[in-house]
């Protein structure tokens, strides 16, 4: 027993270096086997329950590891949790892997064959991701396996028709299909399949080949002459402010400054940005009710352009108590607010408290209080700008984009501010998270972030040029990418 769970837990281990910035996806793949065999020699649903857990522990106190430097970023308040995160997130999350591996295992007798179990693994695997994306409260799709692909430029093309899910079940597929190849003895030996070999290694041909047609498909995309870029220039702003500077009030104004200052750097390009975008966090104040501190940090803008920011948003008092939404405000070259959307996927336990009468112990988190939710998703349409989506944050790892009045946009904006994660796998994470989504949509997605990683992606999720790195400050601009021709 003590040999299973410490194979499982280091199988988990090992396959969350798939994950950015690593991509180690043999190590996956060898995981995802390891996982696969033991399942199938679970007798019990107990033992492919814990097969599952144990598995998920390991792959989840691995790829989350990065949590306890944002709990760090004050130690004051949030220290004491750093082992709680450390256990008892893994220790929830790992319990979608258990249920993942005992539904395939109740539903094992009804397949059959080389593949067919395989397939059925990884579906259920596709199925607890699913469930960690949209259980209430606890909405958490971060470092599904189909990120272990986000590297590869050709292998993201098939979230396009497939989302991000379908890659969680090529890699898993992949995976559970070398643990076919080992099956042990009556007498306890361990034997390699050489009857179910074939089948594995035809498999594995089928996605090479299929990969190396979307490398095919972009290198004729690429050669045809279609126009690569819209006539909209953007400026990104990455000032790399500390969290500490963002959180105290008395540095609001030089962050602000910041900000303003880099806005009026010069540039490459002989025309003026019409959109400036600065990232989350880029502004504490409630811009609604300071007309004079709109009209200076627009005041540099060229007329028709327009200053995108994060900012907060918040109502007249209700009972008492005011709403806030964490927020995105569009101000034009007069400092009139003519746009605005407020995040509505927010962080549990960050933005706010699920069921707090049970977890009242958890208020310093929130200081000063919980976030209001938005309506939902919505489009922004500006003059002579296409329209476009903004994605707040933790918005960015959530598949299926669905604009509230159902509108496609033609592009898609995530401002982050991922000072939080300091110098770990965490914004590289986020990052790619976010790449997906562009090639999921088809659409180019703009990323800002305050500390990095700022970029710009094309509707295939390809960088479009080199991206600001994590922890510099810079200006990066550029046109904006046309979305994806099919």
């Amino acid at each position: 027993m003590q040999c299973f769970i410490i194979t499982l837990l280091l199988a988990g281990a090992a396959t969350a270096l798939m994950l950015p910035p690593v991509f180690f996806l043999w190590l996956g793949l060898l995981g995802f086997g390891v996982c696969y065999y033991h399942w199938r020699q679970a007798e019990s649903w107990k033992a492919a329950f814990a097969c599952g857990w144990w598995f998920g522990f390991g792959y989840h106190a691995v790829g989350l590891y990065w949590i306890g430097n944002a709990l760090l970023t004050d130690p004051e308040h949030f220290g004491w949790l750093v082992p709680v995160a450390a256990i008892a997130i893994p220790a929830i999350l790992a319990c979608y892997s258990g249920a993942a591996c005992l539904l395939a295992w109740r539903l094992a007798g009804w397949v059959g064959g080389v593949l067919l179990p395989v397939a059925l693994f990884a579906c259920c695997w596709v199925l607890s991701e699913l469930a960690r994306t949209y259980t209430p409260f606890t909405g958490f799709p971060w470092n599904l396996a189909g990120y272990g692909l986000a590297v590869w430029d050709t292998s993201i093309q098939f979230a396009r028709y497939l989302t991000v899910y379908g890659l969680s079940f090529m890699v898993v597929f992949l995976g559970a299909a070398w643990g076919t190849l080992v099956y042990r003895e009556a007498d306890g030996r361990l034997c390699f399949s050489r009857r179910q070999l074939t089948a594995v290694g035809l498999i594995f041909l089928f996605f090479a080949l299929a990969d190396g047609y979307e490398d095919g498909r972009l290198k004729a995309i690429d050669s045809s002459g279609s126009p690569p870029a819209t006539t909209t220039l953007l400026r990104l702003v990455q000032a790399n402010i500390p969290i500490k500077d963002i959180q105290d009030q008395q540095q609001w104004a030089d962050v602000i400054q910041t900000h303003l200052a880099m806005t009026q750097v010069s540039s490459e390009y002989t025309i003026p940005p019409k959109l400036v975008i600065w990232p989350e966090s880029a502004n504490s104040f409630i811009l609604s009710r300071e007309p004079g501190l709109r009209k200076e940090i627009t005041s540099v803008l060229a007329e028709g352009s327009y200053l995108i920011t994060g900012s907060m948003r918040a109502s007249e008092k209700e009972n008492g108590k005011w709403k806030v939404w964490n927020a995105l405000e569009v101000l034009d070259h007069r400092g009139e607010i003519v746009a605005y959307y407020d995040k509505h996927l927010l962080v549990p336990f960050g933005e706010y408290i699920p069921l707090r009468w049970l977890f009242f112990f958890m208020d310093p988190l929130t200081i000063p209080g919980d976030f209001d939710r938005g309506q939902g998703a919505k489009t922004i349409h500006l003059p002579d700008v296409p329209p476009f989506a903004p994605l707040i944050c933790y918005e960015a790892i959530f598949p299926f984009y669905r604009s509230q009045d159902g509108e496609k946009p033609q592009w898609l904006l995530n401002i982050t501010n991922d000072a939080w994660f300091g110098d770990s796998a965490g914004p590289y994470q986020h990052y790619h998270m976010a790449r997906i989504r562009a090639a999921e949509q088809g659409i180019p997605l703009v990323r800002v972030a305050n500390t990095g990683i700022s970029a710009v992606f094309d509707g295939y999720g390809r960088e479009v040029e080199m991206p600001l790195p994590l922890n510099t400050e810079g200006v990066l601009d550029i046109l904006l990418p046309v979305p994806a021709v099919n």
